[in-house]
């Protein structure tokens, strides 16, 4: 019986990689991520804060605000951990 085409199989993931992450892949992720992810993080909270400001809202309009521009810096903080992932390991970008 030969399976459907739609359905998973095990043949690998084009662009996955075998081999492990090494050390300096590790601290390459971990330090792009943080950094684009402390500029984001800094540019909305500012815009928060300037919304607030003026609004003039008091501390539970405040906090709602806050809470809603913390939901973009977690999902882009997502999308700028895998592109730092995809970065790491793929292999037109290893040096050697």
């Amino acid at each position: 019986m030969t399976p459907h085409p739609a359905s998973p199989s095990s043949a690998p993931v084009a662009g996955a990689t075998a081999s492990a992450l090494t050390v300096a892949q590790i601290t390459g992720m971990i330090g792009m991520t943080l950094f684009v992810v402390t500029e984001i993080a800094a540019a909305l909270g500012a815009a928060a804060w300037a919304v607030v400001g003026a609004l003039g809202l008091a501390a539970p309009g405040a906090f709602v605000v806050y809470a809603i521009a913390a939901v973009p810096t977690v999902v882009l903080g997502w999308i700028v951990a895998r592109l730092a992932y995809l970065a790491e390991t793929d292999p037109d970008t290893m040096a050697g």
